[in-house]
């Protein structure tokens, strides 16, 4: 899918459009430069100049533009293939776990309620809104003793039309059975693109 050229970006301080924290496009970026180094020039110069300047500065837990996010997963995804995008959105899932923003939240899920991926699917609709604003729910639909589904509903146009940010959704979830040290699957499965909905199964061992 094509990058989206400035004219279509929303504005960067709106502040009522979906918008993510920094931090999440700015580790992906971070470690394709060290994975790709050869490469990461053109994904550089891929990104337009107003996504630049609003990431650049950006401290990581401000928010900013959610297609932004999209631009930088659709420019890595073009140029490194889906295996390696893979790996980086695994990559950067795992440091993401680890920084502020999230260990306190996970470690505390963990103590409170245990170490199973029940418990960490049940978190999902408090944790999205820790790094997605303005960006759709989570809805538990349904947990079991080997697997749980949840719906994601309201998830931004720019979002749920972009393949590569779709396919990068399932990759980071799969990041909570780590969290656990139990393996397991993601699978997600658009439902509606006009409503935004998307259905994901968990199932694990």
């Amino acid at each position: 899918m094509p990058t989206r050229s400035p004219s279509t970006m929303p504005p960067p301080a709106s502040g009522h459009g979906p918008e993510v924290r920094a931090r999440h496009p700015q580790t992906m970026l971070k470690l394709t430069r060290a994975v790709a180094p050869a490469v990461y020039p053109s994904i550089a110069a891929a990104l337009s100049e107003r996504t630049r300047a609003v990431l650049d500065p950006a401290i990581p837990m401000a928010w900013i533009p959610m297609a932004i996010d999209v631009e930088v997963i659709e420019a890595v995804a073009q140029k490194l293939g889906p295996a390696t995008t893979a790996t980086l959105v695994e990559a950067r899932q795992r440091e993401e776990m680890g920084s502020a923003l999230f260990d306190g939240f996970v470690k505390m899920a963990l103590r409170v309620f245990g170490a199973t991926p029940n418990v960490m699917v049940k978190r999902l609709p408090t944790g999205w809104p820790q790094l997605f604003r303005n960006a759709g729910a989570v809805e538990i639909v349904s947990t079991g003793q080997n697997e749980a589904e949840v719906r994601f509903r309201g998830l931004p146009a720019v979002c749920i039309e972009s393949d590569a940010w779709m396919a990068a959704l399932p990759v980071g979830l799969r990041m909570l059975y780590e969290l656990v040290n139990v393996k397991g699957t993601v699978d997600c499965a658009i439902e509606d693109v006009g409503s935004g909905t998307a259905l994901v199964t968990f199932r694990w061992q």
